[in-house]
């Protein structure tokens, strides 16, 4: 069973009118459930930015490189045998 949490947030008319018209236009039951789809949605949009950043750090990081393929050969040595 999900936990809830009771807050007061303060919208600007923007913004609250955004997330209403989601709220219909996805047919999302409440505003609650608008709400956690948003966060929702940012937590993807941090987990990809984070990971965009990885490929980024690996792809100019030789070391990183050459420590990921001696990983990757030792399970693959085992298989062989």
């Amino acid at each position: 069973m999900n936990e809830t949490h009771r807050k007061h947030v303060s919208l600007s008319h923007e913004v609250n009118s955004f997330l209403e018209n989601f709220q219909r236009d996805h047919q999302l039951p409440n505003f609650s459930a608008t709400i956690e789809h948003a966060a929702n949605a940012l937590k993807r949009e941090m987990l990809i930015a984070g990971y965009e950043q990885f490929a980024n750090d690996f792809a100019n990081f030789k070391e990183m490189q050459i420590d990921a393929q001696t990983w990757l050969e030792a399970p693959m040595l085992e298989r062989k045998q």
